[in-house]
């Protein structure tokens, strides 16, 4: 497949590569090397040391996965092929990223299979793997679990298995599952044992059903994505999930998706007097702003200026946490997004930290610095 290199190089792409190009800011699926952050930082403002920052969005991508999946008939996302990836783009990750610790997962579509038996063991075999990662790179790395959510006990037995036996730091969901979004009943069970371990859930998009796929010209993981994570939050602070499992602490991928933008619309829930509206205040009854500031919100492919003084404006500053979707995201896209958070005048120095690392720390339990 092509690397970024060749994206670069090229003066001009043809409409159906620079489509492909522009995907990857949303699913990150251009695959190739990153170079090196710049590391740039506001007036008055240490920047953070090399190293400093935690990213709680790094995707792995082992070729025994792929190699399933293709099987499995997902030979890409949309239209986009599964980058290259070994153990060396991992070690070279800490110093062309500026990080320190990588919280591992794997992307889009996750594990899921129409086979579940293959479902439960792809899991198991990419859950080892990174307990594997975690091991070898010590305090340099953590990971997200991949979990088999067609049936309730497939997923629990997989979570307790991943963070009791393999000492994995939370689980990694996504916003839909053959259908099925997160906030659906027939997930209720596994919520409920979540809420019941305090866990952490990495929020990550995949793409809708095709059927649901729009007749428009680009390719669907562009906007999709950010669109399929607005749905998995909506649905969620809809049907409770939220208010009835306050103990599960959700990160939710690219800065929430559109739900920054449709933040105060999801508020009218609070004034309709459709029956609808009036049922959800009794089952929610804390407004509509306290459910969606309770969430995480990573920066991934997502940091303009605007966005994140539209996330800060709810969400308070120790819930946004840093992420890069290496290997996925192009490095302009990773470059830009570093940047701008050391934009002068856009954060001060203890948002920054904060951002940087110091809330993940918290949030993971992990040792300052360490």
């Amino acid at each position: 497949m092509p690397g970024h290199d060749e994206f670069e190089r090229e003066g001009s792409l043809s409409r159906r590569r620079f489509v492909a190009a522009l995907a990857a800011v949303s699913t990150g699926l251009a695959g190739g090397r990153v170079p090196a952050a710049r590391r740039e930082s506001p007036e008055g403002v240490e920047a953070s040391p090399a190293g400093g920052r935690i990213d709680v969005h790094h995707h792995i991508v082992p070729p025994f996965y792929v190699e399933a999946m293709n099987r499995a008939g997902y030979g890409n996302i949309g239209g986009v092929p599964f980058p290259r990836w070994g153990k060396a783009d991992l070690d070279r990750s800490f110093d062309v990223l500026g990080i320190r610790k990588a919280i591992l997962s794997v992307s889009s579509p996750g594990v899921a299979v129409e086979d579940t038996g293959l479902e439960r063991e792809l899991a198991r075999r990419v859950n080892e793997y990174c307990a594997d990662l975690v091991r070898a790179y010590g305090p340099r790395a953590g990971a997200f679990a991949s979990i088999p959510v067609s049936s309730a006990k497939a997923a629990i037995e997989e979570t307790g298995f991943a963070l009791d036996r393999l000492g994995l730091n939370g689980v990694c969901l996504f916003s839909s599952n053959s259908g099925t979004y997160l906030g659906d009943p027939r997930l209720d069970e596994y919520m409920e044992y979540l809420d019941s371990r305090n866990g952490i859930v990495f929020l990550h998009p995949t793409l809708p059903l095709e059927r649901m796929w729009p007749d428009v010209s680009i390719d669907p993981p562009l906007v999709e994505f950010v669109f399929e994570t607005t749905r998995a939050v909506a649905n969620m602070l809809y049907n409770g999930i939220f208010e009835r499992f306050p103990n599960i602490r959700f990160i939710v991928a690219h800065l929430g998706g559109t739900i920054p933008f449709v933040s105060w619309r999801l508020g009218l829930f609070e004034h309709s007097a459709r029956e609808a509206f009036r049922d959800f205040r009794r089952r929610c009854p804390r407004p509509v702003s306290e459910y969606l500031a309770s969430l995480y919100y990573e920066v991934a492919v997502s940091c303009s200026p605007g966005n994140l003084r539209n996330v800060l404006s709810f969400v308070p500053a120790e819930h946004v946490l840093f992420g890069t979707d290496y290997p996925f995201a192009a490095q302009s896209f990773i470059d830009l997004n570093s940047a701008t958070l050391d934009e002068p005048g856009l954060l001060d120095a203890t948002v920054l930290q904060k951002i940087s690392h110091e809330n993940a720390e918290r949030l993971f339990g992990f040792e300052p610095g360490g």
